[in-house]
């Protein structure tokens, strides 16, 4: 026990330094929750290239009977977030908005959004595992 005092010591001088710098104890902080979303945003691209894998530069449009679907989705999940926050509505808003993009925009488009989006996501993500080690 005595022979780790010392280490002791400089964690909680590197605790005190991250309480400090309240950005990166912030980040810190949510570790899991970036764990999480790079999770779902790898699990929605690797669906997305499931369903529209031949990508033929062309996007099939869905009739207007769908487009109104997936308007209406996203009106009421984002009333539901504004309404009842919680993580399962800002998923489901989060969805809807992604198949808005899909269906306006083309798979190809979303998923390099998404990639983008996740290498934004791991870059937060290591600051805080940083953050976290000293």
């Amino acid at each position: 026990f005595f022979a780790k005092t010392t280490v002791m010591y400089n964690e909680m001088i590197w605790q005190k330094k991250l309480r400090d710098n309240h950005a990166l104890f912030s980040v810190s902080s949510h570790m899991s929750l970036w764990s999480t979303i790079i999770f779902y945003c790898s699990l929605v691209i690797n669906l997305t290239v499931l369903f529209f894998y031949p990508f033929s530069g062309t996007v099939d449009l869905p009739g207007a009977y769908m487009s109104g679907l997936i308007w209406a989705f996203l009106l009421l999940s984002g009333a539901f977030v504004v309404a009842l926050p919680s993580g399962s509505t800002l998923i489901c808003l989060a969805v809807s908005c992604f198949l808005r993009m899909v269906v306006s925009a083309g798979p190809e488009f979303s998923v390099t959004f998404l990639g983008i989006a996740l290498i934004f996501f791991k870059a937060i993500h290591l600051i805080s595992i940083m953050g976290r080690m000293g």
